[in-house]
């Protein structure tokens, strides 16, 4: 069975460009219905979902409430695509949760960059700046400089 229904969190949905010539993309495109997963969504259990999205809390809980309820679930199956890294923590929470026999893919992309252009990205972290280069915020620059580190790890495959 393929997915009909696409979910994108916020931030997905302003990175993603979606085609705007849907013909250019052919005919599968015309008939997947996206949605935001932080907006009410309507039941369709004959059909699979894909998720991209952020692996946050918010998003965690979204997914499992969707299928929670074996007679009231929200799609047939979820395909999980998270765009950062997953964190063994939060990978786990989903993993040990009672939907995890509906889960047909779990993947981490690792797509928390925006190209800009061939050579040039961006994490999109404007908040980097302060924590950088605001002396009030030292406390705070460890983990930040590892967390800008592990971002450029994870997207230098992707850009070649």
């Amino acid at each position: 069975m393929l997915p009909e229904y696409v979910i994108l969190d916020h931030n997905v949905t302003s990175n993603l460009q979606l085609p705007t010539d849907r013909k250019s993309v052919g005919q599968e495109l015309t008939r997947l219905a996206v949605h935001n997963i932080e907006k009410q969504r309507e039941r369709s259990p004959a059909f699979e979902a894909l998720y991209f999205v952020h692996p946050n809390r918010y998003n965690i809980d979204t997914i499992v409430q969707d299928f929670i309820d074996p007679q009231n679930k929200r799609y047939a199956a979820a395909n999980i695509f998270f765009i950062s890294s997953v964190d063994s923590r939060t990978l786990s929470h989903l993993t040990n949760s009672p939907i995890r026999p509906i889960i047909r893919s779990l993947v981490d992309l690792n797509l928390d960059f925006t190209p800009i252009e061939s050579m040039v990205f961006t994490t999109k972290t404007p908040e980097s700046f302060q924590v950088l280069y605001n002396p009030s915020c030292r406390a705070l620059l460890d983990s930040e400089l590892s967390l800008i580190s592990k971002k450029v790890c994870r997207c230098s495959p992707g850009l070649g």
